[in-house]
């Protein structure tokens, strides 16, 4: 962060301290100390450890609620699928597909309100969302039916890894794309 109109500066984690990057400066500063700089160029911040830790809580906490929807949601398309197939007579590939986009729809607004705190859905990120969701299911498939039937993994275990690779792109998708904060809303936010 700067003072004043100073250029910018940046700050680097060496260890536990800080160093202002600055080639003027370079100033060690251990975390909790009050910023320090040797030159009037500039102001050193630090980020504090309490700033840190909170940043890591906020972040838990939206990985933790993103999700416990998700498993809701989970159970939600079941139950939507079984009256849809089970009670109602639907055709399967009808009641399949009414059942996943009426979950994904409750999913992204849900979660977008929920997890990440907006006050108004968007087109964008509702397009985003879906695309991140198409994207994952096309690797849970691929990974699936690749491990099952290029590499003879009983089909059990091809599911448990087309899961845990579906999960791992839809967390990285949701939370790096869909709902990255950009430079826009952070100054907008200000």
């Amino acid at each position: 962060m700067v003072a004043g109109n100073a250029d910018p500066v940046c700050v680097r984690a060496v260890g536990h301290r800080f160093m202002c990057c600055s080639s003027l400066c370079g100033t060690l500063v251990q975390a909790g100390e009050r910023p320090i700089s040797k030159h009037k160029r500039h102001e050193l911040t630090i980020p504090w450890p309490n700033a840190l830790l909170a940043s890591r809580r906020t972040h838990l906490r939206q990985f933790c609620g993103w999700f416990v929807l998700g498993l809701v949601a989970f159970a939600a398309e079941v139950a939507l699928l079984d009256l849809l197939y089970q009670r109602l007579r639907c055709p399967l590939w009808f009641a399949s597909a009414v059942a996943a986009e009426a979950v994904l729809l409750a999913r992204f607004m849900t979660t977008d309100r929920l997890v990440f705190g907006q006050t108004k859905p968007t087109f964008v990120r509702c397009v985003r969302f879906h695309a991140a969701a198409a994207g994952s299911f096309a690797v849970s498939w691929l990974v699936l039916n690749g491990s099952a039937t290029l590499l003879g993994v009983p089909y059990v275990a091809a599911v448990f890894m087309g899961s845990v690779a579906a999960f791992l792109l839809s967390a990285l998708t949701n939370f790096l794309w869909v709902w990255r904060r950009t430079l826009d809303e952070d100054s907008a936010a200000i």
